[in-house]
Protein backbone atom coordinates (compact mmCIF):
# COMPACT_ATOMS: atom_id res chain seq x y z
CA UNK A 1 0.00 0.00 0.00
CA UNK A 2 3.05 2.15 0.70
CA UNK A 3 4.47 1.76 -2.69
CA UNK A 4 1.34 2.22 -4.01
CA UNK A 5 1.12 5.85 -2.68
CA UNK A 6 4.80 6.30 -3.24
CA UNK A 7 4.37 5.56 -6.79
CA UNK A 8 1.46 8.29 -6.98
CA UNK A 9 3.49 10.62 -4.87
CA UNK A 10 6.09 10.30 -7.49
CA UNK A 11 4.09 10.52 -10.84
CA UNK A 12 2.29 13.47 -9.32
CA UNK A 13 5.43 15.10 -8.54
CA UNK A 14 6.93 14.36 -11.93
CA UNK A 15 3.70 15.96 -13.70
CA UNK A 16 3.36 19.04 -11.99
CA UNK A 17 7.58 19.29 -12.51
CA UNK A 18 6.77 18.74 -16.28
CA UNK A 19 4.30 20.91 -16.08
CA UNK A 20 6.21 24.28 -14.18
CA UNK A 21 8.40 23.21 -16.96
CA UNK A 22 6.67 24.00 -20.00
CA UNK A 23 5.36 27.04 -18.22
CA UNK A 24 8.94 28.16 -17.12
CA UNK A 25 10.21 27.31 -20.96
CA UNK A 26 6.94 29.71 -22.45
CA UNK A 27 7.42 32.95 -19.83
CA UNK A 28 10.97 32.86 -20.92
CA UNK A 29 10.45 32.96 -24.63
CA UNK A 30 8.12 35.52 -24.15
CA UNK A 31 10.85 37.55 -22.27
CA UNK A 32 13.03 37.58 -24.20
CA UNK A 33 10.71 38.66 -27.45
CA UNK A 34 10.09 41.38 -25.36
CA UNK A 35 13.85 42.32 -24.48
CA UNK A 36 15.02 40.65 -28.31
CA UNK A 37 12.46 41.39 -30.32
CA UNK A 38 12.98 40.46 -34.29
CA UNK A 39 13.80 42.45 -36.85
CA UNK A 40 10.34 42.81 -38.81
CA UNK A 41 10.46 42.40 -42.82
CA UNK A 42 11.43 45.36 -44.64
CA UNK A 43 12.39 47.17 -41.11
CA UNK A 44 15.89 48.10 -39.29
CA UNK A 45 16.74 49.14 -35.42
CA UNK A 46 18.07 52.59 -35.39
CA UNK A 47 19.42 54.18 -32.41
CA UNK A 48 20.93 57.70 -32.53
CA UNK A 49 24.33 58.45 -30.38
CA UNK A 50 25.45 62.23 -29.49
CA UNK A 51 29.34 62.75 -29.30
CA UNK A 52 29.28 66.62 -30.57
CA UNK A 53 30.72 68.59 -27.50
CA UNK A 54 30.60 68.69 -24.06
CA UNK A 55 27.05 70.78 -22.68
CA UNK A 56 25.46 70.19 -25.92
CA UNK A 57 22.17 68.60 -26.76
CA UNK A 58 20.18 67.22 -29.15
CA UNK A 59 16.96 66.54 -30.73
CA UNK A 60 16.47 63.80 -33.43
CA UNK A 61 13.72 63.08 -35.31
CA UNK A 62 12.37 60.91 -38.06
CA UNK A 63 9.51 60.97 -39.80
CA UNK A 64 6.55 60.92 -36.94
CA UNK A 65 8.67 60.12 -33.97
CA UNK A 66 11.99 61.37 -32.06
CA UNK A 67 15.03 60.24 -30.39
CA UNK A 68 14.71 62.16 -27.47
CA UNK A 69 16.77 65.22 -26.39
CA UNK A 70 20.08 63.87 -26.02
CA UNK A 71 22.88 65.16 -23.98
CA UNK A 72 26.89 64.85 -24.57
CA UNK A 73 27.52 61.16 -24.89
CA UNK A 74 24.13 59.90 -24.62
CA UNK A 75 22.93 57.15 -26.66
CA UNK A 76 18.94 56.15 -27.45
CA UNK A 77 16.84 53.36 -27.61
CA UNK A 78 16.71 51.69 -30.52
CA UNK A 79 13.95 52.07 -32.97
CA UNK A 80 12.13 50.46 -35.38
CA UNK A 81 12.70 51.99 -38.88
CA UNK A 82 11.60 51.44 -42.50
CA UNK A 83 13.81 50.65 -44.70
CA UNK A 84 14.69 52.86 -47.56
CA UNK A 85 16.04 56.39 -48.26
CA UNK A 86 15.37 58.51 -44.60
CA UNK A 87 15.39 61.68 -43.51
CA UNK A 88 16.41 62.62 -40.30
CA UNK A 89 16.47 66.21 -38.55
CA UNK A 90 19.04 67.16 -36.03
CA UNK A 91 18.02 70.42 -34.68
CA UNK A 92 17.59 73.00 -37.79
CA UNK A 93 19.15 70.62 -40.35
CA UNK A 94 17.72 67.78 -42.01
CA UNK A 95 19.68 64.26 -43.90
CA UNK A 96 18.48 62.24 -46.09
CA UNK A 97 20.00 58.85 -45.45
CA UNK A 98 19.59 55.18 -46.54
CA UNK A 99 18.82 52.33 -44.18
CA UNK A 100 18.54 48.68 -45.46
CA UNK A 101 16.24 46.14 -43.73
CA UNK A 102 17.28 43.65 -41.49
CA UNK A 103 20.15 45.88 -39.81
CA UNK A 104 20.81 47.54 -36.58
CA UNK A 105 22.62 50.69 -37.31
CA UNK A 106 23.47 53.84 -34.93
CA UNK A 107 23.55 57.30 -36.30
CA UNK A 108 26.35 58.37 -35.09
CA UNK A 109 26.46 62.71 -34.72
CA UNK A 110 30.03 64.47 -34.66
CA UNK A 111 30.75 68.15 -34.12
CA UNK A 112 28.82 71.32 -34.33
CA UNK A 113 27.10 73.95 -35.92
CA UNK A 114 28.77 74.04 -39.61
CA UNK A 115 31.29 71.36 -39.20
CA UNK A 116 28.40 68.59 -37.82
CA UNK A 117 28.53 65.46 -39.28
CA UNK A 118 26.52 62.35 -39.29
CA UNK A 119 27.29 58.83 -39.95
CA UNK A 120 24.98 55.96 -40.05
CA UNK A 121 27.06 52.96 -38.68
CA UNK A 122 25.97 49.71 -39.08
CA UNK A 123 26.02 47.58 -35.92
CA UNK A 124 28.32 44.38 -35.44
CA UNK A 125 24.67 42.65 -34.94
CA UNK A 126 22.06 41.74 -36.73
CA UNK A 127 18.49 40.03 -36.18
CA UNK A 128 20.14 36.69 -36.67
CA UNK A 129 23.08 36.89 -34.63
CA UNK A 130 23.11 39.29 -31.37
CA UNK A 131 25.68 37.62 -29.42
CA UNK A 132 28.29 40.44 -30.23
CA UNK A 133 26.68 42.97 -27.81
CA UNK A 134 24.97 41.89 -24.82
CA UNK A 135 20.70 42.33 -25.02
CA UNK A 136 20.57 44.70 -21.82
CA UNK A 137 23.00 47.12 -23.87
CA UNK A 138 21.29 46.70 -26.70
CA UNK A 139 18.19 47.69 -25.04
CA UNK A 140 18.65 49.81 -22.12
CA UNK A 141 16.97 53.14 -21.87
CA UNK A 142 18.68 55.89 -22.80
CA UNK A 143 22.24 55.64 -21.40
CA UNK A 144 25.90 58.39 -20.86
CA UNK A 145 28.64 57.00 -22.76
CA UNK A 146 31.29 56.92 -19.30
CA UNK A 147 34.68 56.12 -21.36
CA UNK A 148 36.49 58.03 -24.04
CA UNK A 149 35.58 57.17 -27.25
CA UNK A 150 38.10 56.24 -30.00
CA UNK A 151 35.93 56.77 -33.09
CA UNK A 152 39.47 56.41 -35.30
CA UNK A 153 39.67 52.79 -34.05
CA UNK A 154 36.13 51.68 -34.56
CA UNK A 155 36.33 53.20 -38.01
CA UNK A 156 39.53 51.96 -39.31
CA UNK A 157 38.97 48.14 -38.04
CA UNK A 158 36.28 46.92 -39.60
CA UNK A 159 33.73 47.05 -36.58
CA UNK A 160 31.63 48.89 -38.12
CA UNK A 161 31.08 50.79 -41.29
CA UNK A 162 29.54 53.77 -42.53
CA UNK A 163 26.44 53.51 -44.94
Amino acid sequence: MYAQLFLGLLIWFALGLAVALVFAAVAANQDAEQINPAIPPGAAFVRVSNVTAPGNSLLVRMANFDFGNLSYKDISLYRQVCEGKRFFQIGDKQQQLTIAAGNYYTLTVLGQDEDQQVFLVKDAISGSSTDSQPVAERHASNRSIDHDIDLDDYFDHGRGGVA
